[in-house]
């Protein structure tokens, strides 16, 4: 028998699902009914979204968030927690942009505006000889 369809067959296969959890503020009540519902689907991850979360990084966040890791450590489940309240990360939500204004990330402007693959933009890999298994 195949190793994955026995892994399977066995509940014994790795979570491959890996849904966000869109955090919100003064929503914390429903917090445990939320990775209840992430756990009734399958998953045995999910990954922390706080862009809607107002106070990111602040005491009502970090409430939460024991909430959260609480109920997933309470079923075994993974836990990922994208980094930043804003893209591109680095954005330290707001931090570095109010007390060091000074380090804020800079872009280049060479390859700016451009849209899909060209002239030194792409590059495409050669499977080896003989395939890669």
């Amino acid at each position: 028998m195949d190793a994955k369809l026995h892994e399977v067959l066995n509940g014994q296969e790795q979570n491959h699902l890996l849904p966000f959890l869109w955090m919100h503020d003064n929503k914390r009540a429903i917090l445990p009914e939320l990775v209840q519902q992430v756990y009734d689907s399958g998953a045995r991850a999910f990954c922390v979204e706080s862009r809607p979360h107002n106070h990111f990084c602040e005491e009502e966040w970090w409430g939460d968030m024991d909430v959260l890791l609480k109920e997933a450590r309470d079923r075994d489940m993974q836990v990922w927690i994208l980094d930043d309240k804003h893209f591109p990360t680095g954005y330290a939500n707001g931090l570095i942009e109010k007390k060091y204004p000074e380090r804020r990330m800079a872009a280049g402007g060479g390859a700016r505006g451009r849209g899909g693959p060209g002239p030194g933009f792409s590059h495409f890999a050669q499977q080896p000889p003989g395939g890669l298994g």
